[in-house]
């Protein structure tokens, strides 16, 4: 990954949040890497986030790790959706704000199978009244803010959007 436009990527991403969090004083900021394992590099426990944190951040990342270990990443939750729209309820309650992204295609060279694999595509079977409906699966997608990103170069600004809207929906509360 060394050689990839992905790393710019990342670090201007990981720049963009992380600056703009500590410039808001929205609370505590801490910036993890994975891959065999898992590393803090800001704890919530640390100082506040500065530019001296950010470069020390920046220097600790070297994206050569053989591998990622997907387990030690993964949470499952497993909830009928009543249970799921409950939490995600009790969830706004507590004024947090869940913003779920897609990165849809990111192989796509035009149609086919990318065509196929997109979430905008997909759609879900249901039996209703004995009948077999099919519906797209984003019709019923249980989160509120969800974002669809074709273009992974567009993660900074999304997530500058996302954002902003964030604190602009707590300072209207």
């Amino acid at each position: 990954m060394p050689e990839s436009h992905s790393v710019h990527l990342a670090y201007q991403t990981l720049a963009l949040v992380s600056k703009a969090l500590t410039r808001l004083e929205a609370g505590d900021v801490a910036i993890a890497k994975f891959g065999q394992d898992v590393q803090i590099l800001h704890g919530f426990d640390g100082a506040p986030f500065s530019d001296q944190a950010g470069m020390e951040v920046i220097k600790a990342f070297h994206f050569d790790q053989k591998a990622t270990n997907i387990l030690s990443l993964l949470e499952i939750i497993i909830s009928d959706h009543d249970k799921l729209l409950a939490a995600l309820r009790k969830a706004e309650e507590h004024r947090v704000m869940i913003v779920f992204i897609v990165i849809d295609s990111l192989h796509s060279g035009g149609t086919g199978s990318s065509a196929q694999g997109s979430i905008l595509t997909m759609q879900k079977a249901e039996f209703k009244n004995m009948e077999l409906q099919l519906q797209r699966y984003l019709d019923s997608f249980p989160l509120e803010y969800y974002v669809v990103l074709r273009d992974v170069e567009a993660l900074p600004q999304v997530l500058s959007a996302t954002l902003k809207q964030f604190f602009e929906r707590i300072s209207e509360e």
